[in-house]
């Protein structure tokens, strides 16, 4: 059994390492909760951001500030 939850936990390790979200589990908003990578498409292009827990959960009035913020101009600035 010991095995089999640490072969998961690797999994989950390396499917993490793969995502094009650098800051996946990072990133908090103002008021101390956990910003989300995601996506959105328009005319085929992917925009990555970075969204505010209370959005993906659907309490907007509880989110930070800034609700969601573009991934690149994040990592960006935190790969400088």
């Amino acid at each position: 059994m010991q095995a089999k939850l640490s072969e998961q936990l690797n999994n989950h390790k390396t499917a993490r390492m793969k995502s094009e979200a650098q800051l996946a589990g990072r990133i908090y908003d103002n008021r101390g909760d956990l910003m989300s990578p995601s996506h959105s498409r328009k005319r085929g292009i992917k925009y990555r951001h970075y969204l505010a827990s209370a959005l993906v959960l659907g309490i907007a009035e509880r989110a930070g500030s800034i609700p969601r913020a573009p991934a690149a101009e994040i990592e960006a600035v935190c790969n400088t």
